[in-house]
């Protein structure tokens, strides 16, 4: 199980993000194999099924219901009348195809979370070093993005760029779903740091003993991949991007050390953020000229006016997972001039796809976890939990407020980190079956 979640994790970016369709069905398919395979290793082991009974159920199962609600989407009939526009529809979607592709992917997204938290709960230290891989991915694919920035070939892999040329994508086309990857990576980063710093609490270091070690010492290679994830995020120039991690980061910072006694720790903090602002010095001319630039945010809020008219009109059945392209072009007014595949807000795209109760219940996931998450950071007293949790709680804020307007949660590359990261820290939450045996 190891190698196949590190084949995963390393591999969904690499493919343009796998936002094509091909790769897409892949990762369902090896998700589904994996699933499998741990759902035979829990037949067997009864300390793997003793785990299950640890599982934030509720996640899980609206994320599952919400998935199989379209399915229910593309292959029920419709009953007579049901759309006036499209009178020769035969289901709730208009595009029964796409619509059960993406259902399969949150099914696929559901048992990826239950694999990753059976397996980080297994042998003791399999989290933290899946978490050091995910660290390591971030930093390795920030490097190749500001190589090929700083070597003026705007190139995505093989493929010369059509568009956000002169700019850090990595292997994403997109720029703002790069700096959501970025983001996490960074999150992932911070964990690390923390329990190193945190390990010297019981030797009454000072300010100089923390940049040492962390910076100067054995933890060296890991401030440099620190640095080189926030130049590429601030290379990215994606404002709606660059600004939720800043704002994650803080939560982070805040949460990890904002009840923790010991000036060396705030000395920490402190330096983490004089990190970003002399790296935004640095590389963040992009971003603020992107900021003054707002014509494509004022189209984007015209947009948003048709969408509401679309959920207007199907509130309960909604339009079809991931029939968003389609559907619009039946609302859209002539003054859009852009194209929009997408909706750049999560939130409404999915109230317009799938119906006003099915967004519902699929925002009970996060705001579960966030709940979780929260309540652990600001009460326990293990300092990993503390990290890990305050990690669970930045991620969370990072895409709730990315997602209001852009998609990167669209793009399997981020969306299977995303659940890897929630999954890897459910499992901490609750501790390790030190005694349990590998699968």
């Amino acid at each position: 199980m190891r190698l196949a979640l590190y084949f995963l994790l390393a591999l969904s970016p690499l493919p343009l993000a796998s936002a094509r369709p091909v790769w897409q069905w892949g990762w369902i398919l090896f998700i589904a194999v994996c699933a499998l395979a741990a759902a035979i290793h829990i037949m067997r082991g009864k300390e793997q099924r003793s785990a299950l009974l640890h599982l934030p159920a509720i996640p899980v199962f609206c994320v599952t219901l919400f998935g199989l609600w379209g399915l229910f989407q593309a292959l029920v009939p419709l009953f007579p009348g049901h759309f006036d526009l499209l009178p020769e529809l035969t289901t709730l979607s208009i595009f029964p195809e796409q619509t059960i592709k993406v259902s399969l992917l949150f099914l696929a997204h559901a048992a990826l979370f239950v694999v990753v938290f059976l397996y980080a709960r297994g042998r003791s230290g399999r989290g933290n070093a899946l978490l050091k891989l995910i660290a390591a991915l971030g930093a390795l694919y920030a490097l190749y993005g500001f190589v090929v920035y700083i070597s003026g070939t705007n190139l995505v892999l093989w493929f010369e760029k059509t568009a956000y040329k002169n700019v850090v994508t990595s292997t994403f086309v997109n720029r703002n779903s790069y700096a959501a990857y970025a983001g996490l990576g960074l999150a992932a980063m911070n964990v690390i740091l923390f329990l190193k710093v945190d390990a010297l609490k019981n030797q009454r270091a000072g300010p100089r003993d923390y940049l040492l070690t962390v910076f100067a010492g054995h933890g060296w290679y890991q401030a440099l991949a620190y640095l080189v994830l926030v130049s590429a995020l601030l290379l990215t120039g994606s404002r709606a991007g660059i600004l939720s991690v800043l704002a994650a980061q803080a939560v982070m910072v805040f949460l990890f050390f904002g009840n923790a006694g010991g000036r060396g720790k705030l000395y920490v903090a402190i330096g983490i953020l004089a990190a970003f602002i002399a790296l935004f010095a640095l590389s963040g001319e992009l971003l603020v000229s992107r900021i003054v630039d707002n014509d494509e945010i004022n189209e984007r809020f015209v947009v948003y006016g048709y969408v509401w008219r679309a959920i207007l009109e199907q509130p309960l059945s909604g339009h079809g997972l991931g029939t968003f392209n389609e559907a619009f072009r039946l609302y859209r007014g002539e003054d859009v001039r852009l194209y929009f595949d997408r909706a750049h807000n999560d939130y409404l795209e999915i109230f317009m796809t799938a119906g006003v109760p099915a967004a519902m219940v699929l925002l009970v996931a996060p705001t579960h976890l966030m709940v979780r998450y929260l309540k652990a950071a600001v009460r326990s007293m293990d300092i990993e939990k503390r990290a890990f949790s305050g990690m669970g709680v930045a991620v969370l804020v990072q895409l709730a407020l990315h997602s209001l307007l852009d998609f990167s949660l669209q793009m399997p590359a981020v969306s299977i980190l995303f659940v890897t990261l929630l999954a890897l820290v459910s499992a901490k939450l609750v501790g390790q079956d030190k005694g349990a045996k590998s699968g």
